[in-house]
């Protein structure tokens, strides 16, 4: 199976002349061999760049368009060794008719020429409504003038349209979408189509280049910006700076991995979707060496502008799902247990909101605090410094002795540390706070996040089990910045270094005895590696469903040489193993919200078999090569 590679697009505003085709062509063909030196694939022009998009009724004068037509020549000429595939707008006669078009350019010819649809915005142009499929001479060629046309190559696929059509644009089964605007510049118009591309990119998953004149357009009643923006599934990957006095191009690597999801997706395949024009020299980048575009180590996390709204939000969707849930049982206390780890101070943060949206003290929260074989002392007294300071009902029920009389009803020896051992002191805990709920009618509240969910990094029936799980959409990179952003507002002093503390504190399960100086010797990540690595890998496995080849490479670029290669598949293999082998666990998760946008709720979040095999998965990342990442290729399964 192929793996999906990245390919460089741009999108070009060259300087321009009204009605100086020849001098707009020079522009372009500086664009188009500058572009093709720097790898770039596809390249898209404004509306109408070869004669300007601003030449009012000169559109209606035949020496304008056979200059035109004379300007595409030169290009052609002057470009036919050039790689990348230009996207030209032009008028173009037709009969008796001037169409306004795209002009798709490759190796010095002419692939199509796409009509803008329409009612035209200028008299001398004939409007096109619905479908046509004909045919043009041009050079002693027949030239397809259609808008039934997608184009294709060995690596991905791509549609001509214009930027009337962008509004109601649904997907086109393409990777990306290359979008031609004649649009001059008013105030906020840039953001409210920086805005539109986004939105539109995210829902039809897919990649938009969009292209819009600049300086040099007639300045009588308008003034054009040369806005221009590649974007891809919701994210601007490049966008230019507005008015330019010089010719100017953006570009980035669109992942087509993300793109051909939609694709893979489409329940009925449109046989009016109109056929492909093949390009036989299009292909995808895979070296990681080559890829320009930035790939986000934490996918999860906001980004530094956005970071108090995103946040936000994302404790009010805990908060909100929680109070729903009390309000519909008529219950007004909720219980935990508090270690002093990252997760229970982030499920009580969620507590205390909920209690002050609903109008109800803090001591309606019972934090309960539950010392262990393992407990340290640092989170002990991280776990009793926030209780205090939070002011909710606090509780201490050691389970050491419980235990060791559980040890001897099953006749464990107490010092086989093995995972009877763990196990029962995560059962034993979740044990006390069901009873202790039934006892002071509270509703038990899940901590485990969604990165544990992944790994099954939880007691079947232990942490495992809650009556509302908070978290349980939340990854541990996004619980960690979370509880840094919470202690960045707090304004008690003590409390916020309490929160910074459990911050840089090991993570750990806390089953196993603390060294003889008080030191956290169990760490999960020694264990199962790396979370930043993991959410990485639940992020790209759950949203777009990467194979590992196509994971492997992205994972590359993003962490560059903080892991080896045999570290990037040797974490990349325990992730797969365990994502599959402890389904079981997430098929009888409890209720949460849906936090992120990605949760492993059984319940029409992710459907997947219990006992689904991973091997195929593991032997794809066995036979990941160094610098090959152009196909997933198995070495072949253990037949024995």
């Amino acid at each position: 199976m192929p793996n999906k590679g990245f390919i460089r697009v741009a999108a070009a505003v060259p300087e321009v002349k009204v009605a100086d085709c020849m001098y707009n062509a020079k522009e372009i063909i500086n664009i188009i061999n500058g572009a093709s030196e720097k790898d770039v694939s596809l390249i898209v022009f404004p509306e109408l760049a070869l004669t300007s998009a601003s030449c009012g009724d000169l559109y209606g004068s035949d020496i304008l368009c056979n200059s035109a037509q004379d300007a595409l020549l030169y290009v052609l000429d002057e470009t036919y060794e050039a790689e990348s595939i230009s996207i030209i707008g032009m008028p173009l006669k037709y009969g008796n008719s001037i169409l306004n078009v795209a002009a798709v350019v490759h190796k010095g010819a002419v692939r199509a020429f796409v009509p803008k649809v329409g009612q035209s915005e200028n008299r001398f142009f004939s409007s096109v409504k619905g479908c046509l499929d004909l045919e043009i001479s041009f050079n002693d060629d027949l030239i397809p003038l259609t808008n039934q046309l997608n184009f294709s190559g060995f690596d991905f696929s791509f549609a001509v349209k214009f930027e009337n059509q962008l509004a109601n644009l649904n997907s086109t089964n393409t990777d990306v979408v290359c979008f031609l605007s004649n649009k001059p510049e008013i105030v906020g118009r840039n953001k409210q189509l920086k805005g539109l591309l986004t939105v539109k990119s995210a829902l039809n998953n897919q990649a938009y280049i969009y292209a819009a004149p600049g300086f040099g357009e007639s300045s009588t009643d308008d003034v054009f910006a040369g806005n221009a923006f590649v974007v891809e599934c919701g994210s601007v990957l490049a966008e230019s700076d507005l008015f330019h006095l010089k010719s100017s191009y953006i570009y980035n690597d669109i992942d087509l991995a993300k793109t051909s999801v939609f694709s893979s997706q489409l329940n009925v395949l449109d046989e009016d979707e109109g056929e492909n024009v093949f390009f036989p020299m299009m292909s995808a980048v895979y070296d990681s060496n080559k890829i320009v575009r930035h790939i986000d180590r934490f996918p999860f996390l906001a980004l530094d502008e956005n970071r108090d709204i995103y946040y936000n939000e994302a404790f009010n969707i805990q908060v909100l799902g929680l109070v729903k849930r009390l309000i519909h049982i008529n219950c007004k206390k909720v219980i935990l247990g508090i270690s002093g780890g990252l997760d229970s101070t982030l499920a009580l943060l969620v507590c205390l909101r909920a209690m002050d949206k609903m109008g109800l003290p803090h001591e309606n929260i019972l934090g309960i605090t539950m010392p262990g074989f393992g407990t340290s002392g640092r989170t002990y007294k991280n776990a009793q410094i926030l209780m205090t300071k939070m002011g909710i009902t606090s509780r201490e029920i050691s389970i050491k002795e419980a235990c060791i009389q559980h040890f001897k009803d099953i006749n464990h020896d107490i010092n086989v540390q093995d995972v009877t051992y763990e196990n029962s002191q995560a059962r034993e805990r979740t044990q006390i706070l069901m009873d202790i709920a039934n006892k002071e009618n509270a509703l038990v509240i899940g901590t485990g996040d969604l990165s544990e969910l992944a790994l099954g990094w939880a007691t079947y029936n232990g942490d495992h089990m809650s009556m509302y799980a908070v978290n349980a959409s939340v990854p541990k990179t996004l619980v960690q910045d979370l509880v840094r952003w919470a202690a960045e507002k707090e304004t008690n002093e003590e409390l916020s270094k309490t929160l910074l503390d459990i911050l840089d504190t090991p993570i750990s399960p806390e089953l196993k005895p603390a060294s003889e100086d008080d030191e956290i010797k169990q760490k999960t990540e020694d264990l199962v590696g790396p979370y930043e690595l993991h959410d990485f890998f639940l992020y790209y496995t759950l949203k777009y469903q990467y194979s590992p080849l196509t994971l492997f490479l992205r994972a590359k670029i993003a962490f560059g040489d903080k892991y080896s290669f045999d570290e990037l598949k040797h974490w990349m293999k325990a992730f797969f193993r365990r994502f599959f082998s402890q389904q079981f666990k997430r098929s009888c998760m409890p209720d949460g919200p849906n936090v992120t946008g990605l949760s492993l709720s059984p319940r029409g979040a992710w459907n997947m078999p219990s006992d689904g095999a991973s091997s195929a998965w593991i032997c794809a990342i066995e036979s990941i090569e160094k610098g090959d990442y152009t196909s997933d290729r198995c070495g072949g399964f253990d037949k024995h």
